[in-house]
């Protein structure tokens, strides 16, 4: 089964992230721009051309796009710039938003596939419970006939318990299958209950 990403099942996720995109290429650019104005103030401020633009006017001569003071232009982009992470933030905001959707859509699509895999794995821990438990039973029954079992090098699986540990790892562990609603209480083992 292919797993599908949260952008392929909530589309509105690609469409907030490229306007926030946008919004960043834009802020990027009014940064440089506010950056070069600061510079420039602290040695030759402009003044703007809407008097150069005049004198072109009277001579006849098309205008140059109008260019602000550099005090107001950097007033009027440090504002700009406010509200331009005010939108971005906006937008970070929907889209976690929208990749939870997405997120939870994916989750609803691999479901099946995830509780039938679950269903393995509760199976397998049982499985190895019992086995465990066979194993040492068995040689429970060895021992209590007298005999010194050292040599048998008797294997312990401590990070999963005692297979007879209502307090240890197998325990522990169904109880995650159960709790998931994998396997039912009555479906551990009655020595790990």
């Amino acid at each position: 089964m292919t797993i599908p990403k949260p952008t392929e099942l909530n589309p509105r996720i690609a469409e907030l992230e490229n306007k926030r995109n946008g919004l960043h290429a834009e802020k990027t650019a009014k940064v440089a721009e506010a950056a070069i104005i600061r510079a420039r103030i602290q040695t030759a401020p402009s003044k703007g051309n809407a008097a150069d633009n005049r004198v072109r006017a009277i001579l006849g001569e098309a205008p140059l796009p109008d260019a602000d003071p550099d005090m107001p232009r950097l007033d009027k982009l440090l504002l700009e710039l406010s509200d331009l992470n005010k939108a971005i933030g906006i937008l970070d905001s929907e889209i976690r938003n929208q990749r939870d959707i997405g997120s939870r859509l994916v989750c609803a699509s691999v479901k099946p596939e995830v509780t039938e895999r679950a269903k393995a794995f509760a199976a397998a821990l049982l499985d190895l419970h019992a086995a465990h438990l066979e194993y040492d039973r068995y040689l429970d029954e060895i021992e209590n006939t007298g005999t010194n079992i050292s040599s048998l090098n008797r294997v312990f699986l401590s990070f999963l318990g005692a297979s007879r540990d209502p307090c240890g790892g197998y325990h522990y562990s169904a109880r995650e299958f159960v709790d998931a609603g994998i396997i039912a209480r009555s479906d551990m083992p009655e020595a790990i209950r």
